[in-house]
């Protein structure tokens, strides 16, 4: 039980010392930018974080097109 609660202390500590890497719920702020401002079904494009280009189409927030080609560099 003691190693339990040691690891449970641990991974909470390593949570808030690396907040900046936790995902919150939801969608990504750039999906939410790529549809600002624009009415629903517009097509739109969004850069990820990763430098890829995704295409879609607005439904409040962008929603990415089913078949998106893979824009991953190679080795990824």
């Amino acid at each position: 039980m003691k190693a339990l609660t040691l690891i449970a202390l641990l991974l909470c500590a390593s949570a808030q010392a690396n907040p900046g890497q936790q995902r919150r719920p939801g969608p990504p702020p750039e999906a939410l930018e790529a549809c600002n401002g624009k009415a629903a079904g517009t097509a739109v494009e969004m850069r990820t974080p990763r430098g890829e280009t995704v295409k879609g189409v607005c439904r409040m927030v962008m929603i990415p097109d089913q078949h998106q080609p893979d824009n991953r560099p190679s080795g990824s």
